[in-house]
């Protein structure tokens, strides 16, 4: 189920049954939701856009062949909605019908999130890759290996993150490597491995906290510890220690940084929201 819950009190103010699980975060655009959905027999997935007052339905997709964990991402211009999902495909989908506009094989189970910038989405995969496609003709632009070994590494689920100012993705893979990536032509310009012993498998999404003359890039970088980078060089600026793991993003809000931790299932701990002033 979905539900909709007023903000000041959580009172429900509506709900609906649109499959069997829903493991994406749903995209708000003016007064439309987008919401990525499973169904387990036969395990499978698809795209649903809402009507966020009511919750009435104004679509579903096509099935997209495999369950989606990936969240939906929007171009205003084209509207073209971009979804990943585990049959190793990236989808545009015309948001006015719900209609596949073209899907893409990339190189494994795509869990996160695509980057939409300049009629360009980008988007990491299982398999280890950051693929950058057009998003007009899906025409692949560029890819490049971000993982720290083919053979044993998972690829990647963290989504990528674009700084504009700075012409540079950072993304990471679930080897602890976190790279800094030009956005022309895919080239690795730093990385930044975790140390060794960690056990550090990075899921989590960098965020971007910029002023008038800098940009950061925030992102879990080791066991229990997220840092500040500079995302030009990869340098890190700040770290601050975590009671947890983090597998999503930070945000930042009114002079205050806030994230939630992972659930510990062996030290039987729950998982906490944090805020930290900064």
């Amino acid at each position: 189920r979905f539900y909709c819950l007023d903000k000041k009190t959580g009172r429900v103010q509506w709900v609906i049954r649109l499959g069997d699980s829903i493991g994406s975060s749903p995209l708000l655009y003016k007064d439309e939701l987008y919401i990525s959905v499973e169904t387990f027999t036969p395990p499978n997935g698809y795209v649903v856009k809402l009507k966020a007052s009511d919750g009435s339905m104004v679509w579903k997709s096509q099935l997209l062949g495999e369950q989606a964990h990936s969240s939906v991402a929007l171009e205003e211009e084209s509207g073209l909605a971009f979804v990943g999902a585990n049959s190793k495909k990236l989808f545009a989908i015309d948001s006015k019908s719900g209609n596949f506009i073209w899907q893409k094989d990339v190189d494994g189970e795509v869990k996160s999130t695509p980057a939409v910038h300049q009629h360009i989405v980008y988007v990491t995969d299982r398999g280890g890759f950051l693929s950058a496609f057009q998003t007009s003709t899906g025409n692949l632009l560029w890819k490049t290996h971000i993982s720290s070994d083919l053979k044993t590494d998972k690829g990647s689920q963290s989504c990528p993150t674009i700084f504009e100012r700075e012409k540079m993705i950072v993304t990471a893979s679930l080897s602890g490597l976190i790279v800094g990536v030009r956005m022309s032509d895919g080239k690795i310009l730093w990385q930044k491995q975790s140390s060794h012993n960690s056990g550090l498998k990075t899921s989590a999404t960098g965020t971007l906290q910029e002023n008038s003359s800098s940009s950061l890039a925030w992102i879990e970088c080791d066991h229990f510890e997220i840092c500040a980078l500079n995302p030009r060089n990869g340098k890190v600026l700040t770290r601050i220690k975590t009671d947890a793991p983090i597998s999503g993003s930070l945000e930042f809000f009114d002079g205050a940084m806030y994230f939630a931790t992972d659930p510990q299932l062996e030290r039987n701990l729950a998982g906490t929201l944090l805020k930290l002033e900064y």
